[in-house]
């Protein structure tokens, strides 16, 4: 399980994604499903977001251990900012198309 922290045009977000979705590259795919085409996208450790969220980021991990590929955990953009620190911001991932 991956997470990611995502700057779009509109606002930030939080994604988590399984593992082998983000080895076959998908992230852009379901961003795109959403409306989103131009990103980018900082890795996230999802045991922080696991103890900066609670039951939130419980029942995202849940969906995903069941065979989801993509979720997200929170579309607030102030909410984002409130919740996580740039200094824990991982690897970037950028998409312009």
């Amino acid at each position: 399980m991956t997470a990611f922290v995502v700057f779009s045009e509109s606002e930030p977000l939080i994604v988590v994604m399984a593992q082998r979705a983000v080895a076959e590259g998908s992230l852009p795919d379901h961003l795109a499903n959403a409306g989103i085409d131009r990103f980018i996208a900082y890795e996230i450790d999802p045991d922080a977001l696991r103890h900066t969220y609670g039951t939130p980021f419980d029942v995202v991990e849940s969906d995903i251990r069941r065979g989801r590929d993509f979720r997200v955990l929170d579309a607030n953009g102030a909410h984002v900012f409130e919740r996580v620190n740039f200094a824990d911001f991982g690897d970037r991932f950028v998409v312009d198309h």
